[in-house]
């Protein structure tokens, strides 16, 4: 083992009887030391269970000791090491990917960023500009003024939410409820939801713990509630739901359901768009990280009018991890 720890091997072949413990043994201390070695499992020929209980500590392929089953090793070991270096190249093709995703991502936010930052601008040098000549107008002073602290305060804003987006993409994930992140999103906007008397009801399901980002995922329920709490009428509810669904492929659900007039049928298709908005002092910026975040999950958002009226978002979060490519493997006979 102390070899392991300090000298790089491409392959190991384990039997399943060694001197001073076994191989099974052997492979959950491989896991246990988060040692990422192909193994190839040994076992005699009635041994199957044991194959079939290596395999499932990872073991990259097995082979029982028959006639003929030395012939057949090497081509095992071949065939295991293609399977290692696909496994290689595919993570380092999924990091370049991911690379380039983000260099898109930001690139646009950058567009999207000295556009809005440059209209705002403009007042501010249009204030500065007509100042010395129309110093003694009160009236143009004051407006000019609050114009110019409003598009400040927007900027502000902007770049707070493009750093806490920032933070959120290089965040590390734990295993934490969805439903404390969900209840302190609520909590966090409780000025918000009395100062329009809206209840806020929620059905939550019993749902596993999954990897999350918990200050990432908590601004995404944040951003969609609050969407909500702005679109829905004085003395309304929002339901906020937690399931799990899929036989198959496993994901929790999350829905936030408000009472409010809905989404008009052009804005579904621009809605997480950075910088798209249609009020008059949005930004553009919520629906877009909320998008980002569900992705950083290997999640996705998606939105539309529920019969019976209003708007729903869902966010889907995979329960599963992350897909290893499909390996083959079975038993070798003589």
């Amino acid at each position: 083992m102390d070899r392991l720890q300090t000298e790089a091997f491409d392959l190991i072949v384990l039997d399943y009887r060694l001197p001073d413990t076994d191989g099974i043994e052997l492979m959950k201390t491989f896991n246990a030391r988060g040692l990422d070695i192909p193994v190839i499992f040994v076992t005699t020929a009635d041994s199957v269970q044991l194959a079939v209980e290596a395999m499932k500590l990872g073991a990259e392929d097995f082979v029982q000791k028959q006639e003929g089953y030395l012939a057949i090793l090497p081509l095992l070991v071949r065939e295991a090491l293609e399977r290692q270096q696909l496994r290689q190249e595919k993570t380092h093709l999924e990091g370049e990917l991911r690379q380039a995703e983000r260099l898109a991502s930001l690139g646009i936010l950058a567009a999207g960023l000295a556009h809005n930052i440059n209209n705002r601008l403009t007042s501010l040098k249009t204030f500065f500009d007509l100042l010395p000549q129309r110093y003694d107008d009160a009236y143009f002073r004051n407006e000019f003024l609050k114009t110019c602290q409003t598009d400040l305060e927007k900027i502000a804003l902007l770049v707070q939410e493009l750093t806490r987006y920032a933070f959120t993409e290089g965040a590390a994930s734990v295993l934490q409820p969805i439903t404390e992140l969900i209840m302190r999103a609520i909590g966090h906007l409780d000025d918000e939801i009395n100062k329009k008397q809206i209840r806020i009801r929620t059905e939550f399901a019993e749902v596993p713990r999954i990897p999350l980002d918990p200050e990432g995922m908590k601004q995404l329920f944040i951003n969609l509630l609050k969407n909500a709490i702005q679109a829905s009428p004085v003395g309304s509810e929002i339901l906020v739901s937690l399931v799990l669904e899929g036989r198959n492929d496993p994901h929790i659900v999350a829905r936030v359901r408000d009472q409010g007039p809905g989404l008009p049928p052009e804005m579904r298709e621009r809605i997480f768009d950075p910088f798209f908005t249609t009020k008059d002092h949005g930004l553009g910026i919520g629906l877009y990280l909320c998008h980002k975040i569900a992705s950083l999950h290997r999640g996705r958002i998606e939105a539309g009018n529920p019969p019976g009226g209003g708007a729903e978002f869902t966010v889907f979060l995979p329960t599963t991890p992350e897909e290893e490519p499909a390996l083959e493997s079975g038993a070798v006979t003589g």
